[in-house]
Order: structure tokens, then C-alpha cells, then sequence
């Protein structure tokens, strides 16, 4: 397996919309992993490389050559500057040992890498003086600012239609756009199963910097300039005795056995459900079915499915609307629409 890390550096704002927020006004501040995912395969069809997407993955939902996590912030004040990444939190799993802490602690959404791996590892003991925002920095001498990503709301006006009977008027709309100041940004943890598949999803990523990511990427919205590195980071966790891991991806369950075993007493998760506007023409004016998936952090009983250390589980599936919805002519065309719950996982060694 080879394990990469990406970062994305936003050159323009970014809006990134979920079925939560179809108000344009409110950006959410996470990419989840199965927006990326929908993104490259969409790439490969416009690039014309529709053989890098797996034969069987329509048949099973279940094999792909990489896995990616979700895109989560990185803090660096200039090109020079060292880069802190951090990872989601653990859910239900952070308690202070004295109560008047509790408010601030609860506050945490993110970890530095080096409190995060401690979290991993049972070595964590969290302490209110490293708590900087919505982030835990475990080293309070190095520079750090809470707020570098900003959010602003932009009014903007819809082009306006005419019709022969009324001229319509223009309406004015409200959107929330994400700026990242220095040389800050969102990364994921990629795996990939050999080098040719490296080099398509890399080849897809290429061909989206100057697309863009997000929502309003027609006005310049969401582009960005790539960079990749090796990860190594987690690789010794692969040696940490324990029967939990922790998901970096939305998480999709392969079927209901597999579901029921992973959830125990002591598993921690929260749901998000995934659905939203078909954004490919010409079928804008469908909606695709709704699904829900474990969000990012959660805390599941993976022991007898995989060994520890960075592991990919979870399936694809179609969310393709509904055939007695859609007219006869577009049944016949409408290709799958997938959404990827395949997620990489990380064991965690709980109290």
C-alpha cells in the first residue's frame, strides 16, 4: 500500500454546501470524503478515462484502488513556516477531569497530529491551556491562529430570464464563502492500492485545481494548487493492541452483519445524512436519493475485520433516483450516480 498525504491550498474563497445547508448564506467548514470521491470519478468521465473506474464497483459497491479521508484544516503562516495538521475528534471521548472545564473542552473539534496520535494511543490527558478555539494545539510555543479560516457572506445577484409575456426582476442572493489566511488550507490521508492508481487519482486532482472544488466554481470559487508528500505518520500504530478504530472518512457499512458487530458498548458516532441536487446536465432539476453515513471521528468494534493500522472498509452505493420518478427517455440515460462510503480507519485504544 502506498500512503500519501495531499494538501489542497486555496488560491480563491470556498463554499461548500450539504444537504443541511441548501441556503447558500452558510458554507460548512469540513469537505467530507465522498464529495472527493464524486469529484474524481466525475473527472475521469469528462477526461475520458472511464476505464479507471473499477468494472465491479456498480455490481458490489465495494472494491476501489485508493481510499481517502476527509479534507481536514492545516495551519502554516507562510510557505516557510512549519505545518500543523489537524484531525477530527473523537467522539464522546474527550472528558476533562475537573467540571468547570467541561464548556471549553466541549468546544474542541479538531487535534494537532501530536494529540491526536496520543488520543490513539490512551496517553491522552487534555488540559484547558492548549485549547485554542475549536482546536487543541499541543505546543503552545508555536505560532498559532485560531481564526485563519475566515467567512464572509457576498451578496450576489441570479442573471435575469425573460420570457414573451414578463420581464423578470433580479434577485439578489447571499453567499457564504471560506478564505484561508497564510499558506493555510484542508489535507487528506490518501491510500492506494499500487503506482497506477496513484497516478489516476492524481491525474484527476491535476485537472481540478483549475476546476475547482465546492459551489460557484463558474465565478473562480474553490481552485487551488495541489501538493503531495509521503505519510507516515500513523504507521506505527499498526503494533497498538486493541479492537477499536476510528474512521477518517464518512463511513458506510458494507451490510447489516458487518454493522451490528461494529457497534458495541463502548462504540461513539454521530450521523450525517448525504443526498442533495444532481449537478451533472442535463438532469440538474433531479434530486438524488438521501442516504446517511457515520460522520468523521467515530468509534467502532473492528476486531476480526481487519489488522490494525491504517485500514480502508465500507461500500459504494447508487443513489441514482428512483426509476418510477424520472421520464422513460431519461431511465434509459441517466448514468449511477455513486456516493463512496469507503473509509480509512485507525485503531484506537480506548479506557
Amino acid at each position: 500500500m502506498i500512503q500519501k498525504l495531499l494538501r489542497f491550498h486555496f488560491k480563491t474563497p470556498l463554499h461548500i454546501g450539504s444537504v443541511k445547508l441548501e441556503e447558500y448564506s452558510s458554507s460548512a467548514k469540513i469537505l467530507h470524503s465522498d464529495t472527493i470521491y464524486a469529484a474524481i470519478i466525475a473527472t475521469w468521465n469528462t477526461l475520458g478515462m472511464q476505464a479507471c473506474i473499477p468494472d465491479n464497483l456498480a455490481k458490489t459497491g465495494q472494491h476501489l484502488d485508493f481510499t481517502l479521508s476527509s479534507l481536514f484544516p492545516f495551519y502554516q503562516a507562510s510557505r516557510t513556516a512549519c505545518t500543523q495538521y489537524f484531525f477530527p475528534r473523537p467522539w464522546g471521548f474527550i472528558r476533562p477531569d475537573n467540571y468547570q472545564d467541561s464548556k471549553k473542552i466541549k468546544k474542541i473539534s479538531y487535534l494537532d497530529l501530536s494529540s491526536f496520535k496520543a488520543i490513539l494511543q490512551g496517553k491522552f490527558k487534555p488540559s484547558i491551556d492548549h485549547v485554542k478555539g475549536s482546536y487543541y494545539v499541543s505546543d503552545n510555543q508555536v505560532t498559532f491562529d485560531d481564526r485563519f479560516i475566515a467567512s464572509e457572506v457576498f451578496a450576489r445577484n441570479t442573471v435575469p430570464r425573460y420570457s414573451d409575456d414578463e420581464e423578470e426582476d433580479t434577485k439578489i442572493y447571499y453567499i457564504d464563502r471560506l478564505f484561508f489566511r497564510g499558506n493555510s488550507g484542508l489535507f487528506c490521508v490518501a491510500q492506494f492500492a499500487n503506482e497506477a492508481a496513484e497516478k489516476q487519482v492524481m491525474a484527476a486532482l491535476r485537472y481540478l485545481q483549475d476546476e475547482g472544488l465546492g459551489t460557484d466554481r463558474h465565478v473562480g470559487n474553490g481552485f487551488f494548487e495541489l501538493t503531495c508528500e509521503d505519510f507516515t505518520a500513523l504507521s506505527d500504530l499498526k503494533d497498538l493492541k486493541t479492537d477499536h478504530s476510528l474512521n477518517l472518512s464518512l463511513f458506510c457499512p458494507t451490510d447489516r452483519a458487518a454493522l451490528s458487530q461494529m457497534l458495541d458498548a463502548k462504540s461513539r458516532h454521530e450521523i450525517i445524512k448525504r443526498g442533495g441536487w444532481i449537478t451533472t446536465e442535463p438532469y440538474l432539476n433531479y434530486r438524488k436519493k438521501s442516504i446517511y453515513m457515520f460522520k468523521e471521528g467515530g468509534i467502532f468494534n473492528t476486531k476480526n475485520l481487519f489488522a490494525n493500522g491504517l485500514q480502508a472498509y465500507g461500500k459504494t452505493v447508487d443513489l441514482r433516483p428512483d426509476d418510477q420518478f424520472l421520464p422513460k427517455e431519461t431511465k434509459k440515460a441517466m448514468p449511477p450516480i455513486y456516493r463512496v462510503g469507503r473509509s480509512l480507519f485507525v485503531p484506537i485504544k480506548l479506557p
